[in-house]
Parts: C-alpha cells; sequence; structure tokens
C-alpha cells in the first residue's frame, strides 16, 4: 500500500532528508530517509518507508553475495537516522513528531 505523509499541525506534506552513509559491508551508499517540516519545526523517521527503502537498497546489489538480513540492515539505520534526529532535537530546535499517513488512491 502506498501513502504519503502530511504534517500533524499544517497538513503540508514534509520535506525527505536522506542520511548518506556506507555500511561497513558494503561500497555502495545508502541514503536512508528522514522527513521534517520547516515551517513547523517538526523531523521524524517514518518506519515503514525506511523498510520499503532498505528493501529496494538491497534489492539493488548486483553481485550474489552475503548480505546481512533486512533486518539488520534497517536496525543500523534506524540508529543512524535516530542519531541525527537526535542532533536535529537538541541543536537546531526541532521537535520530534509523528507525521500523519494518507493512504494514495
Amino acid at each position: 500500500m502506498d501513502f504519503k505523509l502530511l504534517c500533524p499541525k499544517c497538513k503540508k506534506e514534509p520535506s525527505q532528508g536522506n542520511l548518506p552513509f556506507i555500511p561497513p559491508w558494503s561500497a555502495r551508499l545508502m541514503n536512508a530517509p528522514y522527513f521534517t517540516c520547516s515551517g513547523c519545526r517538526v523531523i521524524c523517521v517514518d518506519k515503514e518507508k525506511l523498510r520499503q527503502y532498505v528493501r529496494w537498497w538491497k534489492e539493488l546489489d548486483f553481485e550474489k553475495r552475503c548480505l546481512p538480513s533486512n533486518k539488520i540492515i534497517y536496525k543500523m539505520a534506524l540508529g543512524k537516522i535516530e542519531n541525527n534526529i537526535d542532533y536535529y532535537v537538541a541543536r537546531i530546535g526541532y521537535k520530534r513528531g509523528r507525521f500523519i499517513r494518507k493512504s494514495i488512491v
């Protein structure tokens, strides 16, 4: 099911940020998504969108080699994004929030 996200305060679509990093077992860049509404200063990571991205990223692997499970990759990416969000909250003045999901028909 596809869905879009809306800010809980202003009901506008948030902008997507990408946290680039290279996992220790790969040479390919991973851009883990997180979402912000700069007008309302709200930030969050949508776990379902992150899971979709991890599945997509893992399917791009052209070599048949042993990669960790999606769960391990997801937990590592979530940890990196949570650290980034902690920085936004502590230093830049954003607030953690949960964006509203609206299904696309």
